[in-house]
């Protein structure tokens, strides 16, 4: 298959932003790759899904790359560990401060081998116990401020609203339905409720198309705004300037677009390469710059990769497509690199490898099913061991940490 021209598509995309042309993506996008006379054969949903097979896991490379030595000019063992542990967010089973994983994960922190907290909905019990946690992740003496994150997009994935007392803040769906002054009132709330509560990322806004209603992890569960990019970009940025004004960072989810899959990447391998348009990459596209980082799904494209390999694992669609032609310098997020679609297929020790070599900038784990209390130190080994036999580079990750460190907030 013929490589996409993602760079002229780019700067059609901003065009059509700015000037709203009639042109419509999906056009363009054929006529870039196959000429105009093949636009009518393309179908954004084909009726029915192709017969479907996993990809098989490549091997590490055998041929070291150019590598950074571990200790090169300034750069000490020391900070090579803490380059290291910021591009590392994990969680763990604790809800309680006393909890042994709660007080090994601050000894974590106060040691740089971890640059972020994740919690999840196990982790939420009540507004103190919530706040008692972030306190005291954040006075464990790490040398960075820890980022402290949540999933809180409303609807069906509501941190929040699983507190006791706290009120339901509504799914992308509903808050798409309502005025876009509906939406800024909403996320305004939202995002100072989490400022209260201690913490400093959420992962959103959802950027994916509602393309499959019937999609079983988005469009089922009311998770994205809309099906159109020009109409779901102004609650985009009523998400995203309301977490900015209240200290919280943000991430578009989920590159290159999950819209139109139709199965659960938590569940197994999603193969979005017969269903997926150039016309979800839109939203990523305009806003990127203002959300500051994007996060990768776990989604097989091989009209981008044609390996099929996960984007989260996927040099060309987070280093050649985002990075290159699309021209995004920030931080690029895993999703949780504990679902099937990862875990079914590639060992923990190689998906850290080929996630950090395909782009990934911070790699989440979220240390749940079953809890291991080594993974942090296993992350390290497995890092240093990569960088030593030529597979990672040592400024890769010092980069990695930049990027991450300017997008704090």
């Amino acid at each position: 298959m013929k490589w996409i021209n993602l760079l002229i598509f780019q700067n059609t995309l901003r065009c059509w932003a700015q000037c709203s042309r009639k042109l419509s993506i999906v056009a363009f996008f054929a006529l870039n790759q196959f000429g105009a006379e093949s636009i009518a054969q393309i179908d954004p949903l084909p009726p029915a899904p192709p017969t479907l097979v996993p990809p098989t896991p490549a091997p590490l490379p055998h041929s070291p790359l150019p590598s950074a030595p571990l200790t090169r000019g300034t750069l000490t063992s020391g900070t090579l560990t803490h380059h290291i542990g910021a591009t590392l967010m994990v969680g763990w089973p604790g809800t309680r401060v006393a909890d042994p994983s709660t007080r090994l994960l601050c000894q974590h922190l106060s040691r740089g081998q971890v640059g972020g907290v994740l919690f999840l909905r196990h982790n939420f019990q009540t507004v103190d116990q919530v706040q008692e946690l972030t306190t005291y992740f954040s006075r464990c003496g790490a040398r960075f401020t820890p980022l402290l994150a949540l999933d809180q997009e409303g609807g069906l994935v509501d941190r929040l609203g699983a507190l006791p007392g706290e009120q339901n803040w509504p799914s992308a769906q509903e808050v798409g339905a309502h005025p876009l002054g509906h939406a800024a009132g909403f996320y305004r709330q939202m995002a100072d409720r989490q400022q209260d509560l201690g913490f400093t990322v959420n992962f959103g806004p959802v950027a994916d198309l509602n393309i499959n209603p019937a999609n079983p992890i988005i469009g089922r569960l009311g998770r994205s705004y809309g099906t159109e990019a020009e109409a779901i970009t102004p609650v985009l940025t009523a998400f995203i300037d309301a977490h900015r004004d209240a200290d919280v960072a943000t991430a578009l989810k989920h590159f290159p677009g999950h819209g139109s899959s139709r199965t659960d990447s938590h569940l197994g391998f999603v193969d979005i390469s017969a269903t997926w348009t150039a016309q979800e990459l839109a939203p990523f596209v305009q806003m990127m710059d203002a959300a500051g980082a994007i996060m990768a799904g776990h989604l097989i494209n091989r009209q981008l990769d044609e390996q099929g390999r996960p984007a989260t694992l996927s040099p060309p669609m987070l280093t050649k497509v985002l990075r290159g032609q699309l021209g995004f310098a920030g931080p690029i997020i895993s999703d949780d690199m504990v679902m099937k679609a990862i875990t079914d297929l590639y060992g923990f020790d190689q998906s850290v490898v080929m996630a950090l070599s395909a782009g990934i900038d911070l790699f989440v784990h979220s240390n749940s099913g079953p809890y291991d209390p080594g993974l942090v130190d296993q992350y390290h080994a497995t890092v240093q061991a990569a960088i030593r036999d030529g597979h990672l580079r040592a400024d890769t990750l010092t980069a990695s940490a930049t990027r991450i460190a300017n997008w704090k907030p």
